[in-house]
Protein backbone atom coordinates (compact mmCIF):
# COMPACT_ATOMS: atom_id res chain seq x y z
CA UNK A 1 0.00 0.00 0.00
CA UNK A 2 1.19 3.32 -1.12
CA UNK A 3 2.26 6.07 1.77
CA UNK A 4 0.46 9.04 2.18
CA UNK A 5 1.75 12.35 2.62
CA UNK A 6 1.56 12.56 6.50
CA UNK A 7 3.12 9.74 6.53
CA UNK A 8 6.54 10.37 4.64
CA UNK A 9 6.29 13.80 7.07
CA UNK A 10 5.82 12.04 10.37
CA UNK A 11 8.42 9.39 9.08
CA UNK A 12 10.94 11.72 8.05
CA UNK A 13 10.50 14.38 11.17
CA UNK A 14 11.24 11.07 13.03
CA UNK A 15 15.14 10.62 11.35
CA UNK A 16 15.15 14.48 11.51
CA UNK A 17 15.08 14.60 15.47
CA UNK A 18 17.14 11.91 15.82
CA UNK A 19 20.10 13.47 13.42
CA UNK A 20 19.99 11.50 10.57
CA UNK A 21 19.63 14.31 8.15
CA UNK A 22 20.83 12.64 5.24
CA UNK A 23 17.80 9.84 5.30
CA UNK A 24 15.62 12.00 5.94
CA UNK A 25 16.44 14.20 3.07
CA UNK A 26 15.94 11.12 1.24
CA UNK A 27 12.56 10.87 2.63
CA UNK A 28 11.06 14.03 1.72
CA UNK A 29 12.44 13.51 -1.68
CA UNK A 30 10.58 10.35 -1.98
CA UNK A 31 7.98 12.29 -1.00
CA UNK A 32 7.72 15.08 -2.74
CA UNK A 33 7.86 12.65 -5.85
CA UNK A 34 4.50 11.48 -4.77
CA UNK A 35 3.22 14.95 -3.54
CA UNK A 36 5.28 17.65 -5.83
CA UNK A 37 2.99 20.58 -3.69
CA UNK A 38 3.17 19.25 -0.05
CA UNK A 39 4.23 22.23 2.04
CA UNK A 40 5.26 20.19 4.85
CA UNK A 41 7.39 17.92 2.98
CA UNK A 42 9.00 21.04 1.25
CA UNK A 43 9.59 22.16 4.69
CA UNK A 44 10.96 19.38 5.74
CA UNK A 45 13.48 19.03 2.64
CA UNK A 46 14.52 22.61 3.52
CA UNK A 47 15.41 21.99 6.67
CA UNK A 48 17.14 19.20 6.03
CA UNK A 49 19.53 20.99 3.59
CA UNK A 50 20.32 23.66 6.27
CA UNK A 51 21.06 21.07 9.10
CA UNK A 52 24.14 19.43 6.54
CA UNK A 53 24.81 23.10 6.08
CA UNK A 54 23.35 23.61 2.58
CA UNK A 55 22.18 27.61 3.49
CA UNK A 56 21.48 28.12 0.02
CA UNK A 57 19.58 25.21 -1.35
CA UNK A 58 17.76 25.64 2.14
CA UNK A 59 16.81 29.05 1.16
CA UNK A 60 15.89 28.49 -2.27
CA UNK A 61 13.44 25.95 -1.01
CA UNK A 62 11.86 28.15 2.18
CA UNK A 63 11.31 31.49 0.19
CA UNK A 64 8.59 29.76 -2.54
CA UNK A 65 7.18 28.20 0.45
CA UNK A 66 6.87 31.47 2.61
CA UNK A 67 5.40 33.35 -0.34
CA UNK A 68 2.92 30.64 -0.61
CA UNK A 69 1.90 30.43 3.06
CA UNK A 70 3.35 34.20 4.68
CA UNK A 71 1.64 33.23 8.18
CA UNK A 72 3.62 30.01 8.65
CA UNK A 73 5.79 30.63 11.44
CA UNK A 74 7.82 27.26 11.37
CA UNK A 75 8.78 28.49 7.85
CA UNK A 76 9.47 31.84 8.23
CA UNK A 77 11.67 30.21 11.54
CA UNK A 78 13.89 27.66 9.03
CA UNK A 79 14.33 30.89 6.36
CA UNK A 80 15.68 33.10 9.26
CA UNK A 81 17.85 30.48 10.51
CA UNK A 82 19.20 29.83 6.69
CA UNK A 83 19.80 33.72 6.00
CA UNK A 84 21.47 34.23 9.32
CA UNK A 85 24.28 31.53 7.94
CA UNK A 86 24.18 33.24 4.84
CA UNK A 87 25.05 37.04 6.52
CA UNK A 88 21.78 37.82 5.50
CA UNK A 89 20.56 39.33 9.03
CA UNK A 90 18.57 41.91 7.30
CA UNK A 91 16.11 39.31 5.70
CA UNK A 92 16.95 37.20 8.90
CA UNK A 93 14.91 39.65 11.46
CA UNK A 94 12.29 40.36 9.13
CA UNK A 95 11.23 36.80 9.15
CA UNK A 96 11.92 36.56 13.19
CA UNK A 97 9.57 39.89 13.37
CA UNK A 98 7.06 38.35 11.42
CA UNK A 99 6.98 35.13 13.13
CA UNK A 100 6.83 36.53 16.45
CA UNK A 101 3.90 38.46 15.59
CA UNK A 102 2.04 36.06 14.31
CA UNK A 103 -1.44 35.67 15.85
CA UNK A 104 -1.62 32.44 18.73
CA UNK A 105 2.25 32.22 18.40
CA UNK A 106 3.34 30.34 21.64
CA UNK A 107 6.23 31.69 24.22
CA UNK A 108 8.24 28.82 23.72
CA UNK A 109 8.38 29.26 20.14
CA UNK A 110 8.96 33.23 20.06
CA UNK A 111 11.49 32.84 22.74
CA UNK A 112 13.20 30.35 20.31
CA UNK A 113 13.34 33.27 17.97
CA UNK A 114 15.01 35.24 20.29
CA UNK A 115 17.91 33.02 20.91
CA UNK A 116 18.08 32.77 17.31
CA UNK A 117 19.29 36.85 17.46
CA UNK A 118 21.24 36.29 20.44
CA UNK A 119 22.97 33.56 19.53
CA UNK A 120 24.38 36.02 16.67
CA UNK A 121 24.83 38.95 18.53
CA UNK A 122 22.06 40.66 17.55
CA UNK A 123 21.26 41.43 21.29
CA UNK A 124 19.35 45.10 20.48
CA UNK A 125 16.61 43.30 17.98
CA UNK A 126 16.91 39.88 20.00
CA UNK A 127 15.39 42.13 23.46
CA UNK A 128 12.47 43.33 21.19
CA UNK A 129 11.79 39.48 20.28
CA UNK A 130 12.44 38.32 24.49
CA UNK A 131 10.08 41.20 25.11
CA UNK A 132 7.46 39.95 23.00
CA UNK A 133 7.69 36.54 24.58
CA UNK A 134 7.34 38.33 27.97
CA UNK A 135 3.87 40.02 26.34
CA UNK A 136 2.54 36.54 25.80
CA UNK A 137 3.51 34.56 29.19
CA UNK A 138 4.48 37.25 31.49
CA UNK A 139 5.32 34.50 34.15
CA UNK A 140 7.53 32.50 31.33
CA UNK A 141 11.35 32.96 33.24
CA UNK A 142 13.50 32.20 30.30
CA UNK A 143 12.18 35.08 28.25
CA UNK A 144 13.33 37.45 31.02
CA UNK A 145 16.32 36.35 31.51
CA UNK A 146 16.58 36.51 27.72
CA UNK A 147 16.16 40.24 27.77
CA UNK A 148 17.92 41.15 31.18
CA UNK A 149 21.03 39.12 29.46
CA UNK A 150 20.64 41.35 26.08
CA UNK A 151 20.51 44.67 28.56
CA UNK A 152 23.93 43.74 30.10
CA UNK A 153 25.44 43.17 26.88
CA UNK A 154 24.20 46.76 25.35
CA UNK A 155 25.70 48.36 28.38
CA UNK A 156 22.08 48.97 30.19
CA UNK A 157 23.12 47.66 33.51
CA UNK A 158 20.87 49.37 35.88
CA UNK A 159 17.56 48.11 33.60
CA UNK A 160 19.26 44.76 33.48
CA UNK A 161 19.46 44.68 37.13
CA UNK A 162 16.00 45.28 37.87
CA UNK A 163 14.54 42.54 35.46
CA UNK A 164 17.28 40.06 37.48
CA UNK A 165 15.63 41.11 40.91
CA UNK A 166 11.80 40.66 39.22
CA UNK A 167 12.79 37.42 38.12
CA UNK A 168 13.84 36.57 41.57
CA UNK A 169 10.55 37.64 42.63
CA UNK A 170 8.68 35.63 40.64
CA UNK A 171 10.85 32.31 41.13
CA UNK A 172 12.90 32.88 44.43
CA UNK A 173 14.56 29.97 44.01
CA UNK A 174 16.09 30.58 40.07
CA UNK A 175 19.71 30.61 40.52
CA UNK A 176 20.87 31.48 37.32
CA UNK A 177 19.55 35.07 37.99
CA UNK A 178 21.22 35.51 41.05
CA UNK A 179 24.24 34.35 39.91
CA UNK A 180 24.38 37.02 37.73
CA UNK A 181 22.81 39.96 40.07
CA UNK A 182 25.90 38.32 42.28
CA UNK A 183 28.51 38.81 39.76
CA UNK A 184 27.07 42.74 38.61
CA UNK A 185 27.34 43.97 41.97
CA UNK A 186 30.81 42.09 42.42
CA UNK A 187 32.29 43.96 39.42
CA UNK A 188 30.82 47.20 40.75
CA UNK A 189 32.43 46.44 43.64
CA UNK A 190 29.80 45.45 46.03
CA UNK A 191 30.83 42.67 47.08
CA UNK A 192 29.58 41.90 50.43
CA UNK A 193 25.83 42.13 48.79
CA UNK A 194 26.71 39.73 45.66
CA UNK A 195 27.80 37.55 48.33
CA UNK A 196 24.29 37.33 49.66
CA UNK A 197 23.14 36.08 46.13
CA UNK A 198 25.98 33.72 46.28
CA UNK A 199 25.70 31.95 49.12
CA UNK A 200 21.53 31.81 48.11
CA UNK A 201 22.46 29.71 45.68
CA UNK A 202 23.10 25.85 46.81
CA UNK A 203 26.72 24.52 46.59
CA UNK A 204 25.88 21.69 44.06
CA UNK A 205 24.32 24.59 41.49
CA UNK A 206 26.83 26.28 41.16
CA UNK A 207 28.33 25.72 37.79
CA UNK A 208 30.25 28.92 37.01
CA UNK A 209 34.06 28.97 37.69
CA UNK A 210 34.54 32.64 37.97
CA UNK A 211 31.98 33.34 40.42
CA UNK A 212 33.28 29.96 42.39
CA UNK A 213 36.45 31.98 42.91
CA UNK A 214 34.99 35.01 44.03
CA UNK A 215 33.27 33.38 46.46
CA UNK A 216 36.40 31.53 47.34
CA UNK A 217 38.76 34.87 47.55
CA UNK A 218 35.88 36.45 49.51
CA UNK A 219 35.52 33.89 52.20
CA UNK A 220 39.68 33.60 52.11
CA UNK A 221 39.52 37.10 52.56
CA UNK A 222 36.84 37.58 55.56
CA UNK A 223 37.24 34.43 57.67
CA UNK A 224 34.60 34.99 59.81
CA UNK A 225 31.80 36.00 57.22
CA UNK A 226 28.84 34.39 56.66
CA UNK A 227 29.40 30.91 54.65
CA UNK A 228 33.33 30.71 55.33
CA UNK A 229 32.99 27.31 57.56
CA UNK A 230 31.75 25.65 54.31
CA UNK A 231 34.90 27.04 51.96
CA UNK A 232 36.04 24.01 51.60
CA UNK A 233 33.19 23.02 50.03
CA UNK A 234 33.30 25.84 47.63
CA UNK A 235 37.20 24.67 46.76
CA UNK A 236 36.06 21.05 45.99
CA UNK A 237 33.05 22.67 43.70
CA UNK A 238 35.09 24.73 42.19
CA UNK A 239 37.36 21.39 41.50
CA UNK A 240 34.22 19.10 40.08
CA UNK A 241 33.67 22.11 37.71
CA UNK A 242 37.06 22.49 36.49
CA UNK A 243 36.83 19.11 35.45
CA UNK A 244 33.88 19.39 33.83
CA UNK A 245 34.73 22.09 31.55
CA UNK A 246 38.07 20.23 30.85
CA UNK A 247 35.46 16.89 29.56
CA UNK A 248 35.47 17.31 25.81
CA UNK A 249 32.06 16.33 25.68
CA UNK A 250 31.02 18.63 28.45
CA UNK A 251 32.51 21.25 25.96
CA UNK A 252 30.68 19.75 23.19
CA UNK A 253 27.15 20.29 25.18
CA UNK A 254 28.20 23.47 26.40
CA UNK A 255 28.84 25.19 22.80
CA UNK A 256 25.78 23.69 21.57
CA UNK A 257 23.81 25.37 24.28
CA UNK A 258 25.95 28.78 24.24
CA UNK A 259 25.13 28.36 20.30
CA UNK A 260 29.00 28.87 19.73
CA UNK A 261 30.09 27.43 16.00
Amino acid sequence: MSQTSDEFDREGIELFQEGRYADALGLFKKGLAAFPQDKDLMLGLGMCHARMGDYATARDILEPLKNLDPGRGDVLQGLAEAYLALGKQEEAIKCIEAAADLEGAEVDFVHGLALLLYERKLFQHALSIYERAVEIDEDFIPAYMGAAVCLHRLGKIQEAMLIFRKIIKIDPGYSEARNFLGNILYDQGDKKRAMEYFLMIPVTEHEDPTTLMRIIEYLDDNPRSTGAARLPQWRSRLSEVERLLEDPIQKIFRQNADGEE
